[in-house]
């Protein structure tokens, strides 16, 4: 019996899903290599200072975590249906954006579940921003390429449909010039 050899589509997708099952495992071993470290990395630019983040962005809803995890849960299965949808569209790059804001999600999921906060550890320094981690980091990548593919997908069509307009135009031109050369004739 000769086994079928898989399609193209089905290698990327089990690419794209791999990859982010690497990125949970890898956000979950720094959290765990960097508990209770505190160092600084480029001095007066990026620390890693360990904390523990009861809430979601910014510390919002923290006394709430039963809610934050249905929130969380009810959001990543909206990704995941996405997701699912641009992988039956062929749609890889929407697929590997949302991927990546899965993948950040679930690893601060898995967080919230195993120890009821999310560890964070990198602190910019230049600025004064909320300290975070690779997760999130994996998130507003994956957010903003979905905004970047947003914005082309709507701007490329117009162009195309300013394209056939000129295309039409152009052909009623030469229409008119060759009726008008063939009267001439």
């Amino acid at each position: 019996m000769k086994l079928k050899k898989p399609r193209k589509s089905t290698i990327r997708k089990i690419v794209i899903l791999f990859i982010g099952l690497l990125l949970i495992i890898f956000d979950q071993i720094l959290k765990i290599v960097l508990i209770n470290k505190n160092q600084t990395l480029i001095p007066n630019l990026l620390n890693i200072n360990y904390s523990q983040n009861t809430g979601i962005a910014f510390g919002a809803l923290s006394s709430d975590l039963m809610l934050i995890m249905v929130i969380t849960v009810v959001i990543l299965g909206f990704i995941l249906k996405l997701m699912v949808h641009y992988f039956n569209e062929k749609r890889y790059v929407y697929s590997t954006s949302l991927m990546l804001v899965f993948a950040g999600g679930f690893s601060n999921l898995l967080d919230r579940f195993l120890r009821g906060y999310v560890i964070d550890y990198l602190e910019i320094k230049v600025f004064n921003f909320p300290i975070f981690n690779f997760a999130d980091i994996l998130v507003t990548i994956g957010v903003l390429l979905l905004f970047i593919l947003i914005i082309h997908d709507l701007i490329v069509p117009e162009r195309k449909r300013k394209a056939k307009k000129l295309n039409k135009l152009k052909k009623k031109e030469l229409k008119e010039n060759e009726v008008k050369n063939n009267k001439n004739s």
